[in-house]
This record gives C-alpha cells, sequence and structure tokens, in this order.
C-alpha cells in the first residue's frame, strides 16, 4: 500500500487532472475530486451529518493533502487524520497539527484502528481491488467505531470488473460482491466530474453524478 500510494503521491499524478480553484489548476496532491468545487456540497452538510449522529471524534483515512479538510469545520472534539503516505503526514502535521487534531500513519486495510464515533474514509475503496476493499470493510469493523462514512456510487446498478489496488473503478457497495445494507445517511455530492472514452471508435462520456458519501452504521454491516 505505502508503496503504491506513495509513487502517485511523489508523482502528483492526481494533480494532472485540473481542478476548481478559479484558476483551471488542481491545488490539491490528492485529486480533482479534493479541490473545493467537488467539495462544496461535502463542506457543507458533513458538519451537520456529524451533529445529527452525535459524533465528537472522526478518523478521516484517507486524509491526503488535508487541502479541503482543512477549511471545514467539523465540530468534533478529535480529528484524526490517516494515510499510509508517510510524507503525507508528516507534511500535514508540520502545517495543520493543533491541540484536537492530530495526524498518525495507517493503513486502512490492515493496522490497528482507534475507536471513533465515524470513520470518514473518502475516495479510498474506489482505488482498492475487490479483496483489499473487503479487508478495510472488515478493518474497520474490528475498531468497534459508530459509523463508516465512505464514497459509494448510487446510481450504479452493478460493479464494475476488478481492478489492481492503485488503480480506479467506481463502485456502489450496496451492490455484489460487497452487498452492504442500504446507508442510514447519504450526502450527494453533486459531482460533475466527467471524463470521455473511445470504445469502438465512438467518444463516450462518463459521468459521475451519483457519487455520493454513504453513511452505515458499523454494527450494522
Amino acid at each position: 500500500m505505502q508503496g503504491i500510494f506513495g509513487e502517485l503521491y511523489e508523482s502528483e499524478s492526481w494533480r494532472l487532472f485540473p481542478g476548481g480553484d478559479g484558476k483551471g489548476e488542481n491545488p490539491s496532491r490528492s485529486g480533482s475530486g479534493s479541490d473545493l468545487v467537488q467539495t462544496e456540497a461535502l463542506r457543507r452538510e458533513l458538519p451537520a451529518l456529524l451533529t445529527r449522529i452525535g459524533a465528537r471524534s472522526i478518523l478521516d483515512i484517507p486524509c491526503g493533502d488535508f487541502y479541503w479538510m482543512s477549511r471545514v469545520d467539523l465540530g468534533v472534539d478529535s480529528y484524526l487524520g490517516a494515510d499510509v503516505v508517510p510524507e503525507v503526514i508528516e507534511r500535514n502535521r508540520q502545517n495543520f497539527a493543533d491541540q484536537g487534531r492530530t495526524f498518525h500513519v495507517l493503513d486502512i486495510t490492515r493496522s490497528r484502528l482507534p475507536q471513533v464515533d465515524v470513520v470518514f474514509s473518502r475516495d479510498c475503496l474506489v482505488h482498492f481491488c475487490n479483496a483489499d476493499v473487503q479487508a478495510a470493510i472488515d478493518n474497520v469493523k474490528r475498531s468497534g467505531s459508530g459509523y463508516l462514512a465512505t464514497t459509494t456510487f448510487t446510481g450504479r446498478t452493478s460493479n464494475a470488473a476488478d481492478v489492481e489496488t492503485g488503480g480506479w473503478r467506481s463502485l456502489n457497495l450496496c451492490r455484489a460482491p460487497f452487498s452492504l445494507p442500504a446507508p442510514a445517511y447519504v450526502i450527494d455530492e453533486n459531482c460533475t466530474e466527467s471524463y470521455v472514452s473511445d470504445e469502438a471508435g465512438a467518444a463516450v462520456e462518463h459521468r459521475f453524478a451519483d457519487k455520493s458519501i454513504g453513511i452505515w452504521r458499523i454494527a450494522d454491516l
């Protein structure tokens, strides 16, 4: 994990996609989905959801470069940002750590995770092979935490073929092979990201308007 995602982070390959900073650039090394346009709805609705479920502690894994999250007042007592890339964590510690906000190196698939009210894992499982997705879910369950909040594409009727960890595809976690129950809450990200592929000589546009954060009670998983 550390090798795969450390290489992606250092190469800044996720920064090659234009972001929504008003300058046609992507200011976040965590990818275009972490700019201020694609996170606008989430930044607005996440604090209200945390208040609604009475959350006072959150594990944000992977926290990435903390670009968009640094602009959110979550209203919690304890925030732990975690990532598998040590360089990311060291930069975050230098720039963002303070009372109530800490950063640690953790692998969501195998590290012992702290017990918190909410494990928040955005744009993570979509980069994992199916076996690693299941390992991450099982590891979160072992933490004894209250809720799992993670990316799911609610409009997908089936999941695409498996990928190698480090790749990407959209996932509806309520569909096979994961088949999670319906989430207790959903935050629609109002995603406007898309890309065009060449399929059989024709340009096909892929949109992700159904990209959401599903929030599950871990006891239900």
